[in-house]
């Protein structure tokens, strides 16, 4: 019989595959987590992983034992989640995760009026963008934009998100010159509204996260599609033809359903709803297409 541990070590391989990534995300060193690999695979008489050189491979052996492990997993996550959900008092931790763009430009500011009226709920913040910390309970509660929630989370749609092209206003190319488009990493394809609407254009640099992508514009690097919530509120940037936003998804509040009803939660949960539908006309861009240009 083998101890959570072993299982939580197994699990870190598998998901990082390669044992110094395994031992930097438990935060132990390298020959730690090759002798306990070595030690669970010699109790089970069978080897769990092929070490091959672009990483640790599972064998049929590993599929069953990562497979029973994230059941356990799950199952601690859930007996957690429940007892933290039976305290009916506004006290104790909510894990929040949203995109860190929205935590920067729209919760963090107005979190004062949260805490002056629930000072005793510890807010622990996660800039995330994926909805896999839900699902893994790492979060209790979260803002994502999506298409469509993933199954087993309840949650309500709040906003549409829309976006529009943006540029410095002091981004001015030379006179002949070709304009520059800002796009991003691991996508090497040329934005379809580059296309549309600027096909002469180059492209300036490419980043990886939406928050360089804001700063890279604000710096006059280019131009390139933002959230009209993040671009129409900056002053350094300026809408650019067509002009006119589209839709993308639409922003969801989600949590976890063990948790749903644990009051600290829904005070939270109620902040959020009251301060994302007070600024609906920022996130569909409406409110900058009834201003003149």
């Amino acid at each position: 019989m083998h101890d959570w541990d072993d299982y939580r070590f197994l699990l870190a391989i598998y998901e990082a595959q390669n044992i110094s990534r395994a031992a930097k995300q438990l935060q132990v060193n390298h020959a730690t987590v090759s002798r306990r690999l070595a030690a669970l695979e010699a109790g089970l008489g069978t080897r769990l992983f092929e070490r091959k050189p672009e990483g640790y491979e599972l064998t049929e052996a590993g599929l069953l034992m990562v497979s029973a492990a994230k059941t356990m997993q799950n199952a601690l996550a859930d007996a957690d989640q429940l007892v933290r959900a039976n305290d009916q008092s506004f006290t104790g931790a909510v894990t929040f995760s949203a995109p860190e763009n929205l935590l920067q430009t729209v919760i963090l500011p107005k979190m004062g009026a949260f805490k002056a009226q629930y000072p005793d709920i510890c807010v622990n913040f996660d800039s995330a963008d994926d909805i896999v910390s839900i699902q893994k309970h790492d979060a209790d509660i979260a803002l994502r934009v999506t298409a469509a929630p993933a199954e087993g989370l309840v949650g309500r749609k709040l906003v549409a998100r829309h976006l529009a092209l943006y540029a410095a206003k002091n981004y001015l190319p030379a006179p002949g010159a070709v304009h520059r488009w800002i796009g991003r990493m691991g996508d090497k394809r040329t934005p379809s509204w580059v296309k549309d609407y600027y096909p002469d254009a180059q492209p300036s640099v490419r980043v990886s996260s939406n928050v360089a992508l804001h700063q890279a514009v604000r710096a006059g690097l280019g131009m390139a599609q933002l959230p009209c919530r993040i671009g129409d509120d900056d002053p350094i940037l300026q809408r650019i033809a067509p002009f006119k936003s589209e839709k993308d998804r639409d922003l969801w509040l989600l949590y976890n359903p063990n948790m749903r009803h644990t009051p600290r939660l829904q005070a939270f949960a109620r902040f959020l709803t009251k301060l994302i539908l007070a600024e609906k006309d920022l996130f569909d861009g409406s409110a900058a297409e009834a201003m003149p240009h």
